[in-house]
């Protein structure tokens, strides 16, 4: 009986260490080029794709040219590997011990959508090809280049559209009306210009932080638009923007990449900060052009928020990208 006990905990035992030594360390949020993937005990070597999850006994190599884009599972922290050569994972888990200060929910976030969206990294050469030109519906000539609901936490704010080509032969002569009116529709401020966009300080016209505001912009020889094309926004309270700038001041202890420039961007889409989030994931981009994730992530967030227009275009640009 007591050999029959013996041997029992002696394959629990053995059973419970295999699990840990297997334990899952790091997801796999971008990559580009030839990075592959050896699991303990196999001597094959496999591709490693986008979603896909690292254990603490498995090996990575990167090819010269390649990038990988990580998330340490335990402590939230991001990491990109673009020097070539073989990494043992439980040392680079040893690494990454601290935890993040981005905020568990903002790297589940982020987690989500790779997830959500692996099939596409996978095969987006073939997925994106037909992709064509497709424009934004709209019901006049001249279209705001914003998300449809934003808050602001910054005083300079720019306000920005697209025309089409009537539009912007019209706009030569008479120019555009821009304008920001209050709940009620009442016009708070007016602004002619030849521009396509007006850059002003909110704080000047004392809008009361929490209250939502409308901005719209018009030809001025049609200024016909209903009041639905109008955009909402709110400024945001002087409470809600210290917590935010807390954050953003543990955001800046953070490497300065392209992976952590997508979790900021994710960061401020939970704030309703969505022009903050624009700009971070332009950021990203800007800072690792030939990684096609960071550019579906940000095709995703404008389908969200209403802006598909937008988001066919960085896929258009995404496949273009493939074929340098």
């Amino acid at each position: 009986m007591k050999a029959i006990q013996k041997f029992f905990f002696l394959a629990l035992f053995v059973t419970i260490s295999t699990c840990l030594s297997a334990q899952e360390v790091f997801s796999v949020l971008a990559t580009k080029g030839d990075v592959q993937l050896q699991r303990k005990g196999e001597g094959t070597w496999v591709k490693v794709f986008t979603g896909a999850k690292l254990n603490k006994t498995d090996n990575i190599k990167v090819a010269d040219g390649a990038y990988l884009g990580l998330v340490h599972i335990k402590s939230g922290k991001a990491k990109e590997i673009r020097n070539a050569g073989t990494i043992s994972l439980a040392e680079l888990d040893k690494q990454m011990s601290s935890a993040s200060t981005v905020g568990s929910k903002v790297v589940a976030y982020v987690t989500q959508d790779v997830t959500g969206s692996s099939n596409k990294f996978q095969d987006y050469r073939k997925s994106m090809a037909n992709l064509g030109s497709i424009e934004r519906a709209t019901k006049g000539t001249v279209t705001p280049e914003l998300p449809r609901k934003t808050s602001f936490i910054d005083s300079t704010v720019t306000f920005n559209w697209v025309t089409d080509k009537r539009a912007k032969e019209s706009a030569k002569q008479t120019g555009y009306v821009f304008e920001i009116s209050n709940r009620m529709g009442t016009p708070i401020y007016t602004k002619e210009t030849k521009d396509t966009f007006v850059v002003m300080n909110i704080e000047k016209l004392n809008l009361k932080h929490g209250e939502h505001y409308y901005w719209k912009v018009n030809l001025k020889d049609n200024n016909s638009t209903g009041e639905e094309d109008a955009q909402p926004f709110t400024v945001l309270d002087n409470n809600t923007r210290k917590a935010i700038q807390h954050d953003l001041k543990s955001f800046n202890e953070e490497e300065n990449n392209a992976l952590n420039k997508i979790m900021l961007a994710r960061y401020y889409e939970g704030k309703d900060l969505i022009m903050d989030a624009m700009k971070a994931y332009q950021e990203a981009i800007k800072m690792a052009p030939d990684v096609v994730e960071y550019r579906e992530l940000y095709a995703m967030f404008l389908d969200r928020h209403e802006m598909s227009f937008l988001a066919n275009k960085v896929r258009q640009e995404a496949v273009a990208s493939l074929s340098k």
